[in-house]
């Protein structure tokens, strides 16, 4: 997909990548219809639950990352801080600002964490990286800067006689 990356893995990784999306779209939408109805903490026991119970097989399978004590110590802390918590916190938020721009928020995710490995990790930008963050950034200025469309198609036409 990118100029780079002939490998045959990059086709599948391209693949995965929109599934991934298509799925988290899906969620941003489930949290949303689902916080009119219950709290933010009961809407992600949900789907937290369910993923759970679609990810057990990737458990009993035996897995390496659950293996040894280093490894069950960093899965609980992606399960409890980097997942759990900080799912809780887009479950809060979707009901306040809605999920067409929690999700629109939360594409800036990518950028925080390509801007910390650079400063926090010495960890040098390509080219194509910079474009993507500097195109990301854009898009979201954009988005938050335009006119919403719902408003503008709701409003009367001006008529006169």
């Amino acid at each position: 997909v990118l100029p780079q990356s002939h490998h045959k893995g990059s086709i599948l990784g391209a693949i995965l990548a929109l599934l991934a999306a298509v799925a988290y779209a899906w969620q941003a939408h489930a949290i949303g219809q689902m916080s009119g109805r219950h709290k933010p903490m009961e809407s992600m026991a949900a789907q937290f639950a369910g993923s759970a119970v679609l990810l057990s097989p990737v458990a009993v399978t035996g897995a390496e990352v659950t293996r040894g004590g280093h490894h069950l110590a960093a899965l609980l802390y992606i399960a409890l801080v980097a997942t759990a918590f900080a799912y809780t916190l887009f479950a809060i938020g979707v009901p306040l600002v809605g999920p067409h721009t929690a999700v629109s928020l939360s594409l800036i995710e990518p950028v925080v964490a390509a801007a910390i490995a650079a400063l926090a990790l010495n960890q040098a930008l390509t080219t194509i990286q910079i474009v993507g963050m500097a195109v990301t950034l854009g898009a979201l200025f954009a988005l938050g800067t335009g006119n919403d469309i719902s408003q503008v198609s709701s409003q009367s036409p001006n008529t006169e006689a």
